[in-house]
């Protein structure tokens, strides 16, 4: 709505005010992501992990950072670290993995993930295989996370 820099700054109040309240930095976080802001989000999350080191998306979140910046060896590195356990490390994994030229550990990654949550994680299928280049099999994700009504559409 045009007040970006107004909004920033209250989100960073809210950290200010409640610095451990790890809900403050994900809020911030998101901000910081949708405005594409990479670098200055890696750094809330790492200050987030820094006071809840047990946060279980901590480094899948900041993998994903790393990802979109296009540091993709630092983005395996902190995904790889809680992949097993992270929703995030595990998205982060198999887009990584892909760029990276690791082809079937992303499909391995993406089965993994699949074999856990089923059809609930259509929102994840359709933006690992945009993130892959296949538009159809996003398109049909989508298309199927529509028909589910799942919250991820936000």
């Amino acid at each position: 709505m045009g007040r970006t820099d107004f909004g920033l700054t209250l989100l960073r109040r809210s950290v200010v005010l409640d610095p451990l309240n790890v809900n403050a930095y994900g809020f911030l976080g998101d901000a910081l992501l949708n405005l594409r802001r990479y670098e200055e989000f890696i750094a809330v999350a790492k200050n987030a992990k820094a006071f809840d080191p047990d946060a279980r998306s901590s480094e899948g979140s900041i993998g994903v950072g790393y990802y979109l910046l296009g540091d993709f060896q630092t983005a395996r590195a902190h995904c790889e670290a809680n992949g097993e356990k992270d929703e995030d490390a595990q998205f982060c994994l198999a887009v990584t993995y892909d760029q990276l030229g690791r082809h079937s550990d992303a499909e391995a990654m993406l089965e993994k993930i699949r074999a856990r949550v089923g059809d609930s994680g259509a929102m994840y299928y359709s933006g690992i295989y945009a993130q892959w280049g296949n538009t159809i099999k996003a398109l049909e994700w989508l298309d199927t996370a529509m028909r589910l009504r799942d919250p991820a559409l936000l």
